[in-house]
């Protein structure tokens, strides 16, 4: 497990995103893919970054929850660092579940697979500006 610096956890999000939709994306293009104004986007950025994170990365669970396996969802979570500040290895995360690290690796590559359906890549877009719209009216 390795604590990680906010722009490390910004960098592990667009690499979570890129790999779900399949082309390279940051948070922010989703963003403004989902209707935020690069004003909205500036007032977010000036704000906490790590609390957006930890909401986005919180809303991104719990649909992670919602449409895959418990064990697709744990293993995505650990490994994408999307709850907390720690990024996991998939050793790691084996010795925890009680599998191999091949089987932990194949449970990442078919979450991803699974979440890369159109219907469930537009959903997850619209989790994150979801989150972040949340953040905004507050």
């Amino acid at each position: 497990m390795k604590d990680l610096s906010l722009i490390e956890r910004v960098e592990i999000m667009n690499g979570f995103l890129e790999s779900v939709i399949g082309e390279p994306t940051k948070l922010s293009d989703i963003l403004r893919k989902q209707g935020l104004t690069q004003d909205q986007i500036r007032e977010l950025t000036r704000n906490d970054l790590d609390v957006v994170i930890d909401r986005i990365g919180t809303a991104v669970v719990a649909y992670l929850s919602e449409v895959l396996s418990d064990n697709h969802a744990l293993v995505l979570s650990h490994r994408f660092c999307l709850e907390g500040c720690c990024i996991f290895t998939l050793e790691e995360i084996a010795e925890s579940l009680g599998l191999s690290r091949q089987r932990v690796h194949q449970l990442q590559k078919k979450g991803i697979q699974r979440l890369r359906s159109s219907k469930r890549r537009a959903s997850i877009q619209e989790v994150v500006s979801n989150a972040a719209f949340s953040l905004l009216n507050h």
